[in-house]
């Protein structure tokens, strides 16, 4: 069959033609069906890639799921002051009055984290399954994760703060 550069090397189909499949370039599945500039029917150039976003819809969810068991924990009052888990710096490591009043303080960027996280992966799960552009699915996996940082930046300053004004951390 004919190509047509104009529709990124998809084959046209006249009525005479037999049906097109439903697998186009590299056997992916068409999604759609457009006209070409001349006015033949043309598969539709865009079709459904491979499922790219599952991993960052995994990531997202499993730290918004850890956020909250670590706000759950610390609004509890069981995470005590340790090297591998909770916002550690010089002053929130300083005193068990500095470290409590740290993570409480960090327990609202907990929440905005697991949120932010949890939309995000709902975000992206959004894209993989309707065929949305993927740019779009891009643009939500990268600012997701901008966001995150920024918030944990946000929240490590606070709790920092938080422990300098409870007098144990000077």
């Amino acid at each position: 069959m004919p190509t047509c550069n104009s529709c990124l090397g998809s084959s046209h189909y006249s009525q005479q033609d037999p049906a097109p499949t439903n697998r186009g370039r590299a056997g992916l599945i068409k999604v759609g069906v457009s006209r070409c500039s001349d006015d033949r029917q043309a598969s539709f150039p865009r079709e459904k890639g491979p499922d790219i976003f599952y991993p960052p819809i995994a990531g997202y969810a499993v730290v918004s799921l850890v956020v909250i068991a670590l706000a759950i924990i610390q609004h509890r009052g069981g995470l005590s002051r340790n090297l591998a888990i909770g916002i550690r710096t010089k002053h929130t490591l300083a005193s068990d009055q500095a470290w409590s009043s740290a993570q409480d303080s960090a327990i609202p960027y907990l929440i905005a984290t697991a949120v932010i996280a949890g939309s995000h992966a709902a975000g992206l799960l959004t894209v993989q399954l309707s065929g949305y552009s993927d740019t779009l699915g891009h643009i939500l996996a990268v600012s997701g994760f901008l966001i995150i940082v920024a918030i944990a930046l946000v929240a490590m300053r606070v709790a920092n703060r938080a422990a300098k004004s409870s007098g144990a951390g000077s």
